[in-house]
């Protein structure tokens, strides 16, 4: 049997990650190692050790 996915807190998180780097106007601008990015990234891996994963980032 397969996890269940909780639908809202799968929603809740992936608006809240779109909402990293969004301007109003132009959408979503997340270039590779900008500050929006970065700041995406940083929240994945706290999502990821909240969850109790562990996480690294390559070289």
């Amino acid at each position: 049997m397969a996890p269940a996915i909780n639908e809202s807190r799968f929603l809740d998180d992936l608006f809240a990650q779109g909402k990293i780097g969004w301007r109003v106007g132009h959408g979503l601008q997340r270039l590779a190692y900008s500050t929006s990015y970065l700041e995406a990234r940083a929240w994945l891996n706290g999502k990821m050790e909240e969850a109790g994963l562990k996480t690294r980032v390559g070289g």
